[in-house]
């Protein structure tokens, strides 16, 4: 007779080391990605946030973030200074045009007296929204590209 082999269950002691291992591996993966965020947070996004307060306090609930560089990382492409901003009012309204055009050229000399960094780059664009009230969510966006030359002093 041939002796019939039992598969061995796993004891209690080694699946309690087995899930030891796999919290130790989530809790170093969270740490690893709270580093990553740290560490994205403080190089793409700190050279911003002083020129960000001063929008959000010149321009009360208008929500700004400013970032820069380029669109693609080849050679040759223009730097911008993107800024995106919340209008308090509807661009789409009889007067909102005017009232974009008047905003933006505030906003854009408003960056460039603040802001020195700004000879740095070749393009300011000021990205602005306006969320519709009481409807799902498809804001009015209005783009405006200013060259960034004749806004320096």
């Amino acid at each position: 007779m041939s002796a019939t082999s039992t598969p061995s269950k796993p004891t209690t002691a080694s699946r309690n080391r087995w899930g030891r291992w796999v919290v130790i591996a989530m809790l170093l993966f969270g740490v690893a990605l709270t580093a990553t965020t740290w560490v994205y947070w403080k190089l793409h996004v700190a050279p911003y946030l002083p020129l960000q307060k001063l929008l959000a306090e010149k321009y009360e609930g208008s929500r700004p973030r400013v970032e820069g560089g380029q669109r693609k990382m080849h050679k040759g492409t223009p730097k911008i200074l993107r800024v995106t901003m919340r209008l308090k009012f509807d661009p789409g309204a009889k007067d909102g045009q005017r009232r974009v055009d008047d905003f933006s050229r505030d906003v854009a000399a408003f960056v460039a007296r603040n802001y020195p960094e700004l000879a740095d780059y070749e393009i300011l664009e000021l990205n602005l929204y306006w969320p519709r009230p009481e409807t799902e969510h498809k804001p009015l966006e209005v783009q405006r590209e200013f060259p960034v030359k004749p806004l320096l002093p």
